[in-house]
């Protein structure tokens, strides 16, 4: 980390992005790793431009889009189902 006292993680823009956009973690969990406040996380995000995900893509990535999906498909497949009984 260039110029960033290791205290400080969260104030490494290289860091913060490797943290919230390429290992998708949420503000909560980049903030215990760097041992600060959430907030302090997505004030950070906002001051250094990186991009902060929309609450619909927080929930997908909190809730799993794809068990969503795996779960919708199951309720088609039982619905198309029960029309043959």
């Amino acid at each position: 980390m260039d110029k960033v006292d290791r205290k400080y993680f969260w104030k490494d823009k290289v860091w913060l992005k490797e943290k919230y956009l390429t290992e998708r973690l949420s503000c909560a969990q980049v903030a215990v790793l760097a041992g600060c406040d959430p907030k302090t996380i997505w004030n950070w995000l906002k001051k250094l431009r990186i991009h902060i995900r929309s609450k619909r893509e927080a929930i997908d990535l909190k809730y799993g889009k794809e068990k969503k999906q795996k779960e919708s498909k199951k309720v088609e497949i039982e619905r198309l189902m029960a029309g043959f009984d």
